[in-house]
């Protein structure tokens, strides 16, 4: 099995920064299908840590929060990471099953902006 460890920052959607932070990677999981959760109206600051668990066909077997700020985006959050689609990690050249902790970060560009 593969462990990864990916940031994922507001600033970027998060398909976009997820590509960024896996290219060049043999050993990540490869997003094909990424749908950014609905974090509209989060408070800036909010931190998740999603521990993704993704089988040798590339499908998210499980997403279980491990650290959050606000319990209440959890579900919206693990039940759209769910949908997420990959190409797998390669090992050796087999697709293996791999688990991947992805953080997210809330940033209010607009509340930093104003308090300046």
């Amino acid at each position: 099995m593969v462990i990864c460890s990916l940031n994922l920052y507001s600033n970027d959607k998060y398909e976009q920064a997820y590509v960024k932070m896996n290219q060049g990677s043999a050993e990540a999981p490869k997003p094909i299908n990424v749908e950014t959760p609905d974090l509209d109206t989060a408070p800036a600051g909010l931190h998740m840590n999603v521990l993704l668990t993704v089988d040798a066909y590339g499908k998210v077997v499980s997403a279980d929060v491990v650290e959050s700020t606000d319990d209440r985006y959890n579900t919206g959050v693990t039940n759209t990471v769910k949908r997420w689609k990959f190409q797998p990690s390669i090992k050796n050249g087999v697709a293996v099953k791999s688990k991947v902790i992805v953080p997210i970060v809330v940033r209010n560009t607009d509340a930093e902006l104003a308090m300046r």
